[in-house]
């Protein structure tokens, strides 16, 4: 990914990404209007801070081991605890009650990953290279 340095602080670098789905590639994505672009900031540990200056292109990168642990993190283990929960509860609750304690589980992990969320942060590191 590629992104522009915003703020450097003591061995800290914040860098912005520009973030675009994948309309971009379409020729009419512009005239359909469901393109969409996003600003990401992303704090990044570096020894290195001291060689980098406000404004400098950059590229992030994150190893594929740690890639795929995010998408574990973020996707598949929330889908595939809430699926086991709404099919182990169905029948004994019913429909309304299963689909409930589904939702009050996805919201449970929401704020599990939050509390983790630093923990999280150092178990991922990023590489950033000047272009």
């Amino acid at each position: 990914m590629n992104g522009t340095i915003k703020e450097i602080k003591e061995g800290l670098l914040i860098i912005s990404i520009e973030c675009h789905s994948a309309c971009t590639h379409c020729q009419a994505h512009q005239a359909c209007g469901f393109a969409e672009s996003k600003e990401k900031t992303v704090e990044v540990e570096n020894a290195d801070w001291r060689q980098y200056a406000v404004g400098d292109a950059v590229e992030v990168d994150i190893r594929e081991s740690q890639g795929l642990l995010a998408v574990l993190i973020a996707y598949l283990l929330p889908a595939i605890i809430g699926l086991v929960i709404l099919l182990v509860t169905y029948n004994p609750w019913g429909e309304l009650r299963s689909a409930l304690a589904t939702l009050a589980f996805f919201a449970l992990y929401v704020v599990v990953l939050r509390l983790f969320r630093p923990r999280l942060q150092r178990k991922f590191t990023y590489k950033v290279e000047k272009l």
